[in-house]
Formats: structure tokens, sequence, C-alpha cells
């Protein structure tokens, strides 16, 4: 596959994307810039950028989120297209980085609702806590106004990656991080990306379970007496072996994986759990009314009769002289 560009020379920072270092696609390399770019002083895995943009990266379909993290000294990058910028999406890209380049020191990210949104028991960010978990440390990107290896993917991308998926006819989210696992970003990695000659700072992973744990959405729920936990409207049962050793009303620790599978914690140990069905619906409660009387309205015009009959009676010859 031909290379439509070249990066700078390894062991630099790339400069500014300016006109004058913009990429020129055919020609085979980059125009000189304008400024030569400073050293890089830190090794790869020390600092990585997690940014993602919507554009419409499927020709003519439906704008698109493209979700990136790439490495700040090296810019060796993992991405994956989605349909929306969510916790999900980006858990997927996170456990991607880790399983090809391992943990690194710290992610660096714009301000974003998925790294300070509270959680369903009010406990902190959902990636937050798996960053935490994982001795990962975050915090917001120190240059906003400078450009970096993450803002040159993003850009290439935009040059490349677009006509490159309309080329080969790939229309959909699948097909596309097919294109990008397979194809795109060993290409990214292979040419456009600086070799490192520093110390990697990258760390071994702790074992999978532990992994898998801290990716997923994790809350806390009680112990019903019929050892079972309720979650997303389902009553999920622990099993027999381990719920005889959890008393009712214990507080858990449960998991909803990627992989949507379900999962609670309970004494460093994990046990999966049982889908039994919808949460029971409680019964109607039936509340007894009494209905109130409606008072009588007064009888204003009611004593016109009274005493009516018992006036005396005139007599008849009276009457017949008044007619």
């Amino acid at each position: 596959m031909s290379v439509p560009g070249q990066l700078k020379p390894a062991g630099r920072r790339p400069a500014a994307i300016t006109s004058a270092s913009r990429p020129k696609l055919g020609t085979g390399s980059y125009a000189p810039a304008q400024t030569s770019p400073p050293l890089i002083t830190q090794g790869p895995g020390l600092i990585v950028r997690w940014k993602s943009t919507k554009y419409r990266w499927l020709a003519r379909r439906h704008p698109c989120v493209l979700i990136a993290i790439v490495d700040d000294a090296t810019g060796r990058a993992v991405a994956r297209l989605a349909p929306s910028d969510s916790r999900h999406e980006n858990m997927l890209l996170l456990r991607s980085y880790l399983e090809t380049w391992g943990r690194p020191q710290q992610i660096q990210a714009d301000p974003d609702t998925l790294f300070t949104e509270r959680s369903r028991d009010n406990a902190g960010s959902q990636i937050g806590r798996a960053l935490q978990e994982l001795d990962i440390t975050w915090s917001e990107t120190d240059r906003p106004g400078q450009e970096g290896y993450a803002e040159r993917f993003f850009y290439i991308a935009r040059e490349v990656l677009c006509k490159r998926l309309s080329s080969v006819r790939i229309s959909t989210a699948d097909g596309a991080n097919r294109y990008l696992r397979d194809i795109y970003l060993p290409m990214w990695n292979a040419h456009w990306a600086a070799s490192s000659v520093t110390i990697d700072s990258h760390r071994k992973l702790p074992p999978k379970p532990i992994v898998d744990g801290s990716l997923a959405e994790v809350t806390t729920r009680v112990v019903t007496t019929d050892g079972c936990v309720r979650l997303d409207g389902h009553l999920h049962r622990i099993p027999t072996n381990v719920g005889t050793q959890i008393p009712p009303g214990t507080p858990l620790r449960v998991e909803k994986r990627l992989d949507g599978r379900i999962y609670a914690r309970y004494d460093g140990s994990y046990c999966e759990l049982e889908t039994i069905g919808p949460t029971p619906k409680a019964p109607p409660v039936r509340v007894a009314v009494k209905r109130r009387r409606r008072p009588k309205p007064p009888n204003v015009n009611g004593d016109w009769m009274k005493g009516f009959l018992q006036r005396p009676e005139q007599p008849l010859w009276r009457m017949l002289e008044r007619g």
C-alpha cells in the first residue's frame, strides 16, 4: 500500500499543522515546517492523549465519532469509529489500547462529561474510577492551543482515511473498524509514527479478571432475602455456593462487563450472576376511599306551606260574597 506522506524524522515532536506543514497527498512527503519542532523529552507511555471528533467519516452517511488514544511521544495510536461518543465505546477503545501497548503513566483529555459525570450511586465517573483502579493518572490537557501527534492524527485522518474508506466502498462502522484495525492503524504506526529510542514507560497489565472488572460499569447493590440482586429492572441470582456465604442486606459490588455479562465481587473473588427474569412488579395497593356525601343545599322556600292546613276555614257564604 502506498503511503501518502511521512512524518518528521524520528525523535522529534511534530510542529503545528500550518499551511507549510500540511501533507501533500500523492507527493510522498511533507513540506518543511516554518519552525523546527522541539525535541521529545519523554518516552512512550508517559503521556497519552485521548481525543474524539465527530465528522462524516463514512462518505454520505450520518456523522459518526472517531475516538483515538495517541501516544504523546511516538504518535502510536489506537482508534475506532462509533455512532456516538458513549462511555461503552470509550471503554472498548481503552481496552484495545491496554491490550496493545500496556498501561500508560498518564492520560490527558479535553474536559468532557465522560470524565466528570456521576455514576448511578453518585460515586464519580465510571471512566475516572476505571483509570484509578488501573493506577493511571488522568488530567486535562495542558496545551489546548498547541498541535501534537493527536491533532495531526485527526487531521491526516480527514485527509486520508475518508478517501480510503470511500475508495474501498466501506459504508458501515463495523467495516470501517476492521479497516482501521487491519490496514490503517498498522500503516500509521509503521510509517507516520516516530520510532522512539527512549525507555518505554508502559506497565504490564493486572490479571484479566481485574482488568475486565475495572472496565465494567460498576454499581453497588444490596442482596435480597432470596439471594438475588436487582439491576436494570432484572433479577440476577447469586450462585448457590457463594450465596449461602453472603447474608441478606449485604452491599455487593456488581459489574456489568463490556461483553454484557454480569459479575459480582465479594471478599476478593468474582462470581457470574444468572439472570432469572425481570423484577416482579408489586401488586397495586388498594386503599379504601370514603365517599363524602354531598351536603343538602339549604331549603330557602321550604316554609311557605308551613301551617297552611292549620288555618281556620272560612264559611261558604263568606267565600261566595267575596267571589
